[in-house]
């Protein structure tokens, strides 16, 4: 048990804790998989293939469910090895448990509070991670850059609080228009990101428009009035060139503040 302890508090990721409790059963108990799934957290880590025989266990402290565990084997699991597993995912509850809170304040701190997307600082790291496997794979990708237009004015006009509405309604309208695949940042006060993997600047351009027209058909009523939401869109794109250089195209909106868009394209040597 002390060798089990001491391996499941190595690390503080889900995966890394699953993956040293399952390496520890299947060294005591031979040809088993071990697979943890918890739906609330849309987990699921499996050691080995899936066998026949399965015994599952739900895993519950202090009322809460962390998920479930289930041990998996071509021959029948016997009474003995039953109650092994018992005894050996007491030493995992409350590594699982840290690992859970702690992936959940990891994700928390890399969200917009405001609008529920991601942050400039999950973009940062998320941006590099895209454009050295865009560069590995010579794969294109492309970045939208959205500014909401005239915004200082609606909250002088109207006050932070319409103002915070708005970019939760903008937020919300750039989601519903992108796939599963992109993501959406809040870069700045006004202004959000999306990250489109494996899309050129065709592709780009088409949820430009997507996301334009949606933003626009937005109902936005205050007490006073209505709130028309426009946007200001740029298009940057990562593309793979046979040639062995790089070149670099740019503009800048034709009408600033008035639902304009740019493209920047830069190309991979």
């Amino acid at each position: 048990m002390l060798r089990i302890s001491n391996a499941l508090q190595s690390s503080l990721y889900v995966k890394d804790v699953v993956h040293a409790f399952s390496s520890e059963v299947r060294r005591v108990v031979r040809r088993v998989a071990v697979r943890y799934r918890n739906r609330a957290e849309d987990l699921i880590f499996q050691e080995g293939r899936p066998q026949l025989h399965r015994c599952s266990y739900e895993l519950n402290l202090l009322g809460k469910s962390m998920g479930e565990v289930s041990f998996m084997r071509n021959q029948p699991i016997n009474t003995e090895e039953q109650a092994l597993f018992e005894v050996v995912l007491c030493a995992l509850v409350y590594p699982l448990r840290n690992a859970l809170m702690y992936e959940r304040a990891l994700r928390s701190s890399l969200k917009d509070s405001l609008t529920n997307v991601s942050n400039r600082a999950s973009m940062e790291q998320h941006l590099d991670h895209e454009v050295l496997t865009a560069a590995r794979h010579r794969t294109p990708l492309a970045l939208i850059m959205i500014d909401i237009d005239f915004f200082k004015n609606i909250n002088d006009t109207h006050g932070h609080v319409a103002g915070d509405a708005v970019l939760t309604a903008v937020a919300g309208s750039i989601v519903r228009c992108t796939r599963d695949c992109d993501v959406v940042f809040r870069y700045g006060g006004k202004e959000f990101v999306v990250i489109l993997t494996n899309t050129n600047s065709a592709g780009a351009r088409l949820l430009v428009e997507r996301i334009r027209a949606s933003v626009e058909n937005l109902a936005l009523n205050t007490e006073a009035c209505d709130i028309k939401v426009t946007v200001s869109l740029g298009v940057a794109d990562l593309m793979p060139t046979k040639k062995n250089r790089s070149t670099t195209s740019c503009g800048r909106p034709a009408i600033s503040g008035e639902s304009a868009w740019a493209k920047f394209g830069r190309y991979l040597g």
